[in-house]
Order: structure tokens, then sequence, then C-alpha cells
């Protein structure tokens, strides 16, 4: 399937579902133009928007469900960095460390162990949970 369009800054480019359930697939995103700057954002009805803090923060809220504890708010910010953030042995970052939870899980998407702990402590502030990280750092 090839669609091709002309993307303007308020364009929305819906994808048909394939009449077969594809195993692989290629997205190919081309700017064509000398001046202009394109933000592409590829969403899935299959995995959770992550793509700003705010919506990791409402999504670690949704999976805790109606039982807001701590240890469930904690719990499931875990489960969603557990989920998404897969080690790597190599940093994801060019310049040494990603603790950004929302580059660590859209930008990269794999990382260290201290850059997950980083990124978990945040969102745990996010939810008013006091945390602290203490490592050795690239161990």
């Amino acid at each position: 399937m090839k669609i091709t369009t002309t993307l303007t800054s308020s364009t929305v480019l819906v994808v048909p579902r394939p009449e077969k359930r594809p195993t692989s697939g290629v997205l190919v995103v081309r700017n064509e133009s000398p001046t202009t700057t394109v933000k592409v954002r590829i969403s899935s009805s299959s995995v959770p928007d992550l793509s700003s803090y705010e919506r990791i923060l409402a999504e670690v809220r949704r999976r805790a469900g109606n039982n807001r504890s701590t240890h469930t708010l904690a719990r499931a910010a875990y489960n969603l960095i557990s989920e998404f953030r897969p080690y790597n042995w190599s940093s994801a970052d060019i310049n040494g460390e990603c603790d950004d939870p929302v580059k660590l899980l859209n930008v990269y998407g794999y990382g260290l162990c201290d850059n997950a702990a980083r990124a978990l402590a945040t969102i745990w502030h996010g939810l008013g949970i006091p945390a602290q990280v203490w490592d050795l750092r690239c161990h």
C-alpha cells in the first residue's frame, strides 16, 4: 500500500487498515522542502501515547486504575518503564546519558539501568511520590 499526499502543518494522515495483517512494514516520510521543518508523530491504537510527560503520567494513572495508592502508582510507573524501555549495553544518547522519560520512551526506546532509574524517579516525582536515585554511574 502506498499513500502519497502533501502534508501541511495541520494534516492528519490516517492510514487505512490493511486487509491482511502485515508481518513487517516500512514507513517513509520524506520532507522535500528546503525551507520547511516537518514534525512527525506516529501513533497506534495498540500502544499508549507517551509523547509528553503529561501523557506518561496519565497512562500511569490509567494503569493504576481506581486504586491510586502510592504503591499502586509506583508499581504502574515501574511496569510502564519496564515495558517500553528495554535494557541495552550502550548509552542511548551520543553525549552519554538520556534520563528524560519522554526521550527515553519515544526517541531512543532503550538505555542503561541508570537511565531507567532516573526516568522512573522523574515520573514518581510527577505523581507526588518522593524518590531519590543513587547509582554507580555507568557501572
